[in-house]
């Protein structure tokens, strides 16, 4: 233990709370921890990747068993991801690319003419860490910016540089959608053929979040079309079939799930986990836990 506590640095004057307790951490990959494992000697787990739900058996969950995760470090590359897509959405990047490929007509003054970012409508759907950290970035444009988030008041919404719209308005209000909600029953599927077909021509969906919000066959309607612009990073199934027209069509740019952490973006989230043990051993507490109730909401 006493190696530990230097390895992660306890700062000066800090004496530590927790010298006869074990840690566990974990990664993607992990699987369910065995219950055998979580011991009452184990104080906490840390979990160096972005959603807990699933981690722990169900019984394993004790009111003082600390257990929290990496997903607001996550969540950094995920936004800057996100905000990328909308600037490669406004500027109508793969129509552009699709027409340089193709030797259609790229210069076409239908397309330029609806092309920039400039007072672009930006919806957010979901303002969680990720969809927080795409509203900071997004501050630094000249856009306005709404956002639909049934579970947080709209005086925190306008608190955070948003306006707050209920979902139905911001789809009609928006020029480019970006989702950041959780997969629950009530998100899955939210983004329906109605919902699409009630965005403005031309709009673009964003997609880093989970693929089971969109309707699948729906977005590929309305992308085959040409209606609609998509930027899908995760999709419903993951992968798509090989059949799938999404990856192929002049309108739509799908990547497969690497918006989060990975390479040099995973020492964001070591370097997090890290903290939060150093700040476990020496307080016995973090701002950061994840409460049983949480775990599905913050997936």
């Amino acid at each position: 233990m006493t190696e530990l506590v230097d390895w992660i640095h306890i700062r000066p004057g800090e004496t530590p709370s927790r010298t006869d307790h074990a840690f566990l951490l974990t990664g993607w990959g992990a699987g369910q921890i065995p219950a055998e494992l979580i011991t009452p000697q184990v104080s906490a787990l840390l979990h160096i990747g972005g959603s807990v739900h699933g981690l722990l058996p169900e019984g394993a969950w004790r009111p003082d068993l600390i257990v929290v995760s990496a997903r607001t470090a996550n969540a950094v590359p995920v936004a800057e991801y996100a905000l990328a897509c909308v600037i490669m959405a406004a500027k109508r990047a793969t129509q552009f690319a699709h027409r340089l490929r193709t030797g259609d007509d790229y210069w076409s003054p239908a397309v330029r003419s609806n092309a920039g970012l400039y007072g672009s409508r930006i919806g957010i759907v979901g303002l969680s860490a990720t969809g927080r950290h795409l509203l900071s970035l997004m501050q630094h444009f000249d856009v306005s910016i709404s956002v639909y988030d049934p579970t947080i008041s709209e005086e925190e919404i306008a608190c955070a540089g948003a306006e707050p719209r209920d979902l139905d308005e911001l789809i009609r209000w928006c020029d480019i959608l970006s989702l950041h909600a959780p997969s629950v029953p009530v998100t899955r599927g939210m983004i329906n053929a109605a919902r699409l077909a009630a965005l403005r021509d031309g709009a673009s969906v964003i997609n880093t979040a989970r693929g089971d919000l969109i309707d699948t066959e729906a977005i590929a309607s309305e992308c085959s079309s040409g209606r609609l612009f998509a930027y899908l990073d995760v999709t419903e199934p993951e992968p798509l079939p090989p059949d799938s027209a999404l990856p192929t069509l002049e309108s739509c740019f799908v990547t497969p799930h690497i918006a989060g952490a990975m390479g040099h973006d995973i020492h964001r989230m070591t370097t997090f986990i890290l903290e939060e043990l150093r700040r476990v051993i020496a307080t016995g507490s973090t701002p950061h836990a994840i409460s049983h109730s949480q775990q599905t909401l913050l997936a």
